[in-house]
């Protein structure tokens, strides 16, 4: 259920899911799970980091901010990815 999903995070080979109720590890890269997702929920933001884009909270300078657990996480936003972004999200809000 893509619905669950906060964000992934890479880890070398491994990419954690982080959803609502937990975590999942699983044996592949991020290229390669990017490649699986639909566009229009998903976008990376980091080179370890693709984020679900109906959790996104605020956009605070080169963070994003998340709830997980209900708590404020921030994850990272990379040079590369930030444009795109931040297209994505004013795009949505109109």
């Amino acid at each position: 259920m893509y619905a669950d999903i906060i964000y992934f995070e890479g880890l070398k080979d491994y990419v954690i899911i982080r959803q609502e109720t937990g975590r999942v590890i699983t044996l592949q890269t991020m290229k390669s799970l990017e490649e699986k997702l639909p566009l229009n929920i998903f976008k990376r933001i980091h080179r370890s980091y693709i984020v679900n884009l109906d959790k996104i909270n605020a956009i605070m300078g080169n963070m994003v901010e998340v709830l997980e657990k209900n708590q404020a996480k921030h994850l990272p936003v990379g040079k590369n990815y930030r444009d795109e972004l931040l297209a994505i999200v004013n795009q949505n809000r109109l």
